[in-house]
């Protein structure tokens, strides 16, 4: 849908479980995981909903997030166990046509990928600890093999990035909203009154001219209704 509600569109119509959507590097397809054929695995599709196409092929592995590079000629799909796999994007990715890296560990928890932003040089996600919280931000360079900590309260699975693909936007566990440089670390709280509070998955996204952000709101509503039995109705 356009950024004001209007125009929405439904990508995806099935029993499958349709999950976590990525925009590709040109904007014209979604890669998300799905369970339509029966384990998750790595799909990509048009905006339009046409050309739904099988990403991986990883046996007896689910897999997570499925991500395009930005030029598209590279896969990567993260598994349920941890760690990832990148190959070429021509065929479905399995396990041996691919690079098979293992979650590096990162304080007492390890880095899980949930983006491929331009221009491809990092990888950035989320630092998961064992029993399943979050426990900061991370990029992982692709070329070197080495994870930098963006932070230890970042919370969520998706930090939004910045136009001049420097600065990244997050939020921390106390409900703030942080703009962060990745060279300096530095980094200060967004000066906003959110209308309402983030989402349990704390998604955050800013405007390709880096003047808006949008993020994930959820509203909590409890409502009692009163129900009347029908009047009896003479024989």
């Amino acid at each position: 849908m356009r950024s004001d509600g209007t125009q929405l569109s439904r990508v995806t119509d099935d029993l499958a479980r349709d999950r976590t959507p990525r925009f590709s590097g040109d904007g014209a397809s979604l890669t998300f995981f799905s369970k339509k054929d029966g384990s998750y695995q790595g799909w990509s599709i048009r905006r339009d909903g046409s050309d739904r196409t099988l990403r991986t092929a990883i046996v007896d592995k689910d897999v997570n997030f499925t991500l395009l590079s930005p030029d598209g000629r590279r896969v990567l799909a993260a598994v349920a166990e941890g760690g990832w796999v990148i190959g070429p994007s021509g065929t479905p990715l399995t396990l041996k046509s691919g690079i098979v890296t293992k979650a590096p560990s990162v304080g007492a928890g390890f880095f899980v990928p949930s983006a491929w932003p331009r221009p491809g040089h990092w990888l950035s996600g989320y630092i998961l600890t064992p029993s399943g919280g979050y426990a900061g931000t991370a990029l992982y360079d692709v070329a070197s093999g080495t994870v930098k900590k963006l932070s230890d309260d970042g919370v969520g699975e998706h930090m939004g990035w910045m136009p001049d693909h420097t600065r990244v936007i997050y939020f921390t566990a106390a409900g703030k909203l942080v703009i962060q440089n990745i060279t300096t670390l530095e980094r200060h709280e967004i000066d906003v009154q959110l209308p309402l509070p983030p989402d349990a998955d704390f998604n955050v996204f800013a405007a390709p001219d880096g003047r808006t952000i949008y993020y994930g709101a959820q509203q909590t509503e409890a409502n009692i209704w009163k129900v009347e039995p029908p009047k009896a109705v003479k024989p």
